[in-house]
């Protein structure tokens, strides 16, 4: 006999739905354990760049207060801005009469006559035998000597080493009043004072 190959019999499968819960096998959720890896990852993620912005918030404060701190001093500078402009003009207004002021002194200094070596030059020079009776300003920056002489000759003579001396770089002679006597003669001598002069 040829034994006949019987059918292979499987159990039937079972619905687990329909046991009750107590024989039902544990679920493993996977869209939980989707979600737990997801924040594991994101918190490891995230981590350094929540320390990294403390760390800047740490180092970004100061700053922040001194740059508060600037733009209040800036505001109040802005508030005087106004006086700053009004002082910048006074100080133009100073600079420009003091160099003014400057340019007169210098054209002084340069027009300025030593009067005193002037008037000592002149005694210097004066023969005993002429009198001079004033001595003053002439035209432009000339000096008028009036006096009188005894002999034409030394007054003439005198005309000459003023027109000689340093001080002086002209002297022109003009007699007035000489009588054919002895009396005295007058005279007027004008001298053109030279740089030597003015210091």
């Amino acid at each position: 006999m040829t034994p006949e190959k019987l059918p292979e019999r499987r159990p039937a499968k079972i619905d687990i739905d329909l046991l009750p819960s107590e024989f039902k096998p544990p679920k493993t959720v996977r869209l939980n354990l989707i979600l737990v890896l997801v924040a594991i990852v994101l918190a490891v993620l995230i981590a350094p760049i929540v320390i990294l912005e403390m760390d800047a918030s740490s180092q970004i404060d100061p700053l922040e207060d001194t740059l508060s701190l600037r733009n209040a001093e800036l505001s109040e500078l802005y508030g005087k801005q106004a006086e700053a402009t009004a002082l910048d003009a006074q100080i133009d207004a100073a600079d420009n009469k003091l160099n003014r002021m400057e340019q007169d002194y210098d054209t002084f200094r340069e027009n300025l006559v030593l009067w005193s070596e002037i008037i000592e030059e002149i005694d210097d020079l004066l023969p005993a035998a002429i009198t001079l009776t004033s001595i003053g300003a002439g035209t432009g920056s000339g000096v008028t000597l009036v006096g009188n002489t005894e002999d034409l000759e030394t007054a003439y003579k005198y005309t000459l080493d003023l027109k000689e001396s340093d001080y002086f770089s002209d002297a022109v002679i003009e007699y007035r009043d000489c009588p054919d006597t002895e009396d005295k003669c007058g005279f007027t001598i004008d001298i053109e004072l030279s740089g030597a002069g003015g210091q």
